[in-house]
C-alpha cells in the first residue's frame, strides 16, 4: 500500500485527497493526507544513497544535458541534468551558479554540457559546451519574420542545412564530416554574422542618463553567435551531440504537469523527496 501510494502521488501526480480515496476504494484502508506525506518523505530518505550514485554517474558521462524551470512554493527552481538513460532532479532557491554548485555535478564534470545559452553554465570551465539550436532558431525566426533581418534568414537556412548534412552522414554510418565541409560551413557561419555586426549602430545616448547603453536584442544574439561558434556548431564537429536540448526539456515536462495537477511544494523536504523519487 505504501508503494502504491507513492507511485500514484509522485509518478502520476495524483493529489493527496484523491490518492487517499483511491487507496480506500481499492484496499478498504483509510489513509490520512499526513500519513501519505510521511510515506513520501520515508521513500526520499531511503533513496539518499541511490541519489548520490546518480550524481557520481553523471559526473563520468561524456555528454549531459542541463535545464531548469521555475516551480511554485517556497523553492523557486527545479534543475535537471540528464542523458538518454539517467536523469537527476534537484530543487533549489536559486537558478544560477550557486544552485549548480550545491547540486555537485558540474564542478567536476569534464565532458560536453548541452544547454540553452544560460550564462551561469559558462562559469564551469572544466567542460566543453554545446548550445540548443532549437532556442537559437526560435530567436532567429522572430528577427527574420518580425524585424525583417535578412541575416537571420540566412543563418536559419545554414543551420538547417548543416543539420540535414549531419543526419545524412550519420545514416550512412559515418562518424564525422570531412574537413572540407567543416571549414566550409564554419566560414559561411562567420560570414553571415560579420556584416550585420559591422553595420550595427548603437542607439543614441539619452542625455542625463547614466550607465551602459542597452543594445538591440538582435545585436545580443549576434554577439552570442559570434563569440561561441564552436558551441553553436558542436553538433557538426561531434556526432554525439544532438542539434537541440530536447532531452532535458522532456525531462521537465512532467514536473510542469505536477504543478498544474497537484499543486506546489510546501517544504524543501517535500521537494527534495519528489526529486529523488522522480
Amino acid at each position: 500500500i505504501k508503494a502504491l501510494a507513492v507511485y500514484l502521488l509522485e509518478e502520476h501526480h495524483i493529489p493527496l485527497e484523491r490518492c487517499g480515496q483511491i487507496i480506500w476504494e481499492l484496499t478498504g484502508h483509510r489513509i490520512s493526507e499526513g500519513t501519505l506525506v510521511n510515506w513520501i518523505h520515508l521513500t526520499g530518505k531511503n533513496l539518499e544513497t541511490f541519489d548520490k550514485d546518480v550524481v557520481e554517474h553523471l559526473k563520468s558521462e561524456e555528454v549531459i544535458h542541463a535545464d531548469e524551470t521555475g516551480i511554485f512554493g517556497k523553492l523557486r527552481w527545479l534543475h535537471v541534468k540528464t542523458t538518454e538513460k539517467v536523469t537527476r532532479y534537484f530543487a533549489h532557491k536559486k537558478r544560477g551558479k550557486e544552485a549548480n554548485l550545491a547540486e555537485g555535478i558540474l564542478e567536476s564534470f569534464r565532458g560536453v554540457l548541452v544547454h540553452d545559452f544560460w550564462a551561469c553554465y559558462y562559469s564551469f570551465l572544466a567542460c566543453l559546451h554545446a548550445v540548443c539550436n532549437a532556442h537559437i532558431l526560435r530567436e532567429l525566426t522572430f528577427f527574420y519574420e518580425e524585424e525583417k533581418r535578412s541575416w537571420a534568414g540566412k543563418m536559419i537556412r545554414l543551420l538547417l542545412k548543416i543539420k540535414k548534412t549531419v543526419e545524412e552522414s550519420k545514416s550512412k554510418g559515418n562518424i564525422e564530416l570531412s574537413d572540407y565541409r567543416l571549414k566550409k560551413y564554419r566560414k559561411q557561419y562567420l560570414r553571415i554574422l560579420k556584416s550585420p555586426r559591422l553595420k550595427y549602430k548603437p542607439p543614441p545616448k539619452i542625455k542625463g542618463k547614466r550607465g551602459r547603453k542597452k543594445q538591440a536584442d538582435y545585436k545580443n544574439l549576434l554577439d552570442r553567435l559570434f563569440e561561441h561558434p564552436d558551441d553553436v556548431l558542436r553538433f557538426m564537429y561531434d556526432f554525439r551531440i544532438p542539434f537541440d536540448n530536447n532531452i532535458s526539456e522532456r525531462a521537465l515536462r512532467m514536473v510542469k504537469v505536477k504543478m498544474k495537477v497537484s499543486g506546489c511544494f510546501r517544504s524543501e523536504k517535500g521537494a527534495q523527496s519528489f526529486c529523488r523519487i522522480k
